[in-house]
């Protein structure tokens, strides 16, 4: 864990690690990678070339939000027939358009996240009606996966799932407890977790960004209110440098992606938790 953390952190963390070898493990596991092998062929109940996955040609795949949805495109019944998603069922040949994906050797990504869709359709961009009994249901709610927490009684932040974008990615999931002067936070656990090469950062997950050596959080739960924070990671400490009330009703599953958000970062912020205590 030490040798992930000094290159996830570079040296930043490392000072914490040597104080203290034995820091609490917390789980940061994401969820899964789910693989299709996709195939393509003639179906004489339907009439005409169908796309299957695993080669079933008429169902819809359950899929929670969260998870890496992999298409294996590699077999050789694909020639000619090229893949995509979209929103609206056949796609491109009914007014749609297709979502946005990855790919990489054979390999067609599409990661489950808050602004997926309800339902994703399988389509070919040459030929209609090719993935029109295929789809994939989305269920779940990123809220309960990404969302942090700030404990009045511990005085700790808990972020489930921070994300960095590495080659590969990595996932870790954070304790950070507030330091006796109350001015910063210190690092009380830190563990890594799994996450998909394909699989890009969620717009409300926790975000490491290396270059700048900041910690953004787009949902910290505290005080029976939701914000957004961002802390500065300076030697073994993280300070907070942001932290600004959120509009958007995150816990809703209606909430409105173009909301931003209103107010201004606390500077106080220390003497109006306290008050709060």
């Amino acid at each position: 864990m030490q040798v992930c953390l000094v290159k996830l952190f570079k040296t930043t963390f490392f000072v914490i690690l040597l104080i203290n070898p034995f820091l609490n493990v917390s789980s940061s596991q994401d969820l899964e990678e789910i693989v299709f092998s996709v195939t393509a062929g003639y179906d004489s109940s339907m009439m005409r070339n169908v796309f299957a996955f695993d080669s079933v040609t008429k169902k819809s795949f359950l899929i929670r939000k969260g998870s890496t949805v992999l298409l294996d495109l590699s077999d050789e019944s694909l020639n000619g027939h090229p893949l995509s998603l979209s929103a609206t069922p056949d796609g491109i040949h009914s007014g749609g358009a297709p979502i946005e994906t990855s790919e990489k050797d054979s390999i067609l990504a599409v990661t489950i996240g808050t602004d997926t869709p309800n339902q994703l359709f399988v389509y070919c961009n040459k030929h209609p009606k090719m993935g029109s009994e295929l789809s994939l249901d989305i269920i779940g709610n990123t809220t309960d996966l990404f969302l942090s927490d700030f404990n009045l009684n511990t005085e700790e932040i808990f972020v489930p799932r921070v994300y960095v974008d590495d080659e590969p990615p990595k996932l870790f999931s954070l304790r950070l407890g507030l330091s006796p002067d109350r001015s910063t936070f210190n690092l009380i656990s830190a563990s890594e977790g799994y996450v998909s090469e394909f699989a890009p950062s969620d717009r409300r997950q926790a975000k490491y960004h290396l270059d700048t050596n900041k910690l953004e959080i787009p949902v910290l739960f505290a005080l029976d209110d939701f914000f957004s924070a961002i802390l500065k990671v300076e030697g073994s400490q993280l300070s907070l440098t942001s932290l600004v009330p959120l509009q958007e009703d995150v816990m809703s599953e209606s909430s409105d992606d173009d909301q931003s958000a209103d107010g201004q970062p606390s500077s106080d912020w220390a003497i109006k938790y306290d008050s709060n205590y």
